[in-house]
């Protein structure tokens, strides 16, 4: 999904892009340049990049995440973690032979520096195309407060949920919307039924607009190897929907820095949502400052850092 903006945006400029989940015996004929997401997550997917290379073209490994630093609980930790150390060889062993690879932050990257040739900080995006980014919010009497999330997730989540409880019960005119794990919404059983939300997970096309029914998005991350290596993602999307958020100050969250306010410890998120909740005027100005700055993330202006990267 991550690669879904930049090929959009190099379509758009007139390359011929194809998005895919493994390339076919095809296209080793039609195109010079192959993107990897997760080359270990399957034996195709190995087979064609070693094909890939070959047949002499360009290939490129992108990376979204720090699998060596999955954690037991997530739910990939046996399939592609520390859980299956052969697939970690195996994505090693990808990154040997690419000619470049990309990282989602600047901290993955520097994890992942040692395995690679070259090693370029690529930043994830949004497509302006999809009107639903900008579709408006459905009319409400209340101040949403959201989470959106996985398995993953949860635990960041329950770290933050007392604090949460507590600014729920205190403003009657706010109401908790999760989005996409059953689970989280059962973690604030504490509140009750009409003061929370749950909305399943949409298609890819239809979540910018889950986004919308958001007034306030929550994005705790414990401090965790694992979670320092993630990228600013929640933020950006948050931005462009300009939505004010609470968030931690992971690194690639505090180097993304604008639109909402910083949560570091208990306490923290209950004063933070209080002051969001309460105040209108700074939900909107918040809003719309991540708007402006997610404006270089649009599919078009990645498409330049990724031509610079592909073509090079």
């Amino acid at each position: 999904m991550r690669l879904l903006a930049p090929a959009a945006g190099l379509a758009k400029a007139g390359h011929r892009v194809k998005a895919a989940r493994a390339p076919d015996a095809a296209d080793l004929n039609d195109f010079d340049v192959f993107v990897f997401a997760r080359p270990m997550a399957s034996p195709a997917l190995e087979e064609a990049l070693a094909a890939c290379r070959k047949a002499g073209k360009r290939v490129v490994v992108d990376l979204d995440d720090d699998f060596h630093q999955l954690p037991s609980d997530h739910p990939q930790y046996a399939a592609w973690g520390p859980g299956n150390p052969a697939a970690l060889q195996a994505l090693e062993a990808a990154l040997a032979q690419t000619d470049v690879v990309t990282a989602a932050s600047s901290t993955l990257a520097d994890r992942y520096r040692p395995f690679a040739k070259r090693l370029v900080v690529v930043p994830s995006g949004w497509q302006s195309a999809n009107a639903l980014w900008d579709k408006p919010a459905p009319r409400r009497s209340t101040v949403n407060v959201g989470w959106i999330g996985g398995k993953p997730d949860l635990a960041d989540l329950n770290s933050i949920s007392a604090d949460v409880t507590e600014a729920v019960r205190q403003a009657p005119d706010v109401l908790l919307v999760i989005g996409g794990e059953p689970a989280a919404f059962s973690a604030f059983d504490a509140l009750p039924e009409q003061r929370r939300l749950f909305l399943p997970l949409p298609s890819f096309e239809d979540y910018p607009y889950l986004l919308a029914h958001f007034d306030v998005v929550l994005a705790p991350m414990r401090e965790t190897r694992y979670n320092q290596a993630k990228s600013d993602l929640r933020l950006v999307e948050a931005g462009v929907r300009r939505i004010p958020w609470v968030a931690s100050p992971m690194p690639a969250y505090a180097a993304w820095g604008v639109g909402g306010l910083w949560a570091d410890k208990p306490g923290d998120w209950f004063e933070a949502l209080k002051k969001l909740v309460n105040d209108g005027a700074l939900r909107q100005t918040l809003g719309q400052a991540g708007r402006q700055q997610a404006e270089a993330r649009e599919s078009v202006r990645l498409a330049e850092t990724w031509q610079a990267i592909l073509y090079d």
